[in-house]
């Protein structure tokens, strides 16, 4: 009895393992930041000014020692920059850059790509009028008429914030 508890105690905590111990490597970290100090991304950005000329995606790359991954930077659908690197050690930070044009305005993907095109993690910016970016990212939601109730307050807040990120309906 006491086996055979102990067996289905040690099988259970080993199917119980988290499955990135399992893989051949994964993405630890990944950020976009407005700039790269000491090999770390000295701030995080979901929502870009315009008059911000260029981006950093930055990842910390585990497990992936002697790998190539890809960063693959795409915008309205089409890609628009693909940046290899040859993974050097067992946990490596690695960042690319983007430029970009005051009128690209919408919502940005990066993804970390390995060798045989699976992509290991993706995140998104919004790059978006200056002016619209500042106020989105000190929480500007506009005041809600006192009748108003708080699901529809939030979803007018959700329908106002994608329309300054994005200029549409």
């Amino acid at each position: 009895m006491k086996r055979g508890l102990l067996a289905l105690l040690i099988l259970g905590t080993a199917c119980a393992t988290p499955v990135a111990l399992h893989q051949k490597g994964y993405v630890g970290r990944a950020a976009f930041t407005t700039e790269i100090e000491g090999r770390e991304p000295r701030d995080s950005v979901s929502v870009l000014p315009n008059d911000h000329a260029k981006v950093y995606y930055f990842t910390e790359l585990r497990n992936m020692a002697g790998q190539t991954v890809t960063h693959r930077w795409t915008f309205k659908g089409k890609v628009m920059a693909r940046i290899r690197f040859e993974v050097g050690g067992d946990r490596w930070r690695v960042f690319s850059s983007k430029k970009l044009e005051p009128q690209w305005l919408g919502q940005w993907t990066a993804s970390v790509v390995d060798a045989s095109g699976r992509i290991l993690a993706s995140d998104h910016f919004a790059y978006a009028q200056a002016t619209r970016a500042r106020r989105i990212s000190k929480g500007y939601v506009p005041a809600a008429p006192a009748s108003e109730s708080l699901l529809g307050r939030g979803a007018r807040g959700a329908q106002s914030l994608y329309q300054k990120m994005f200029g549409e309906n």
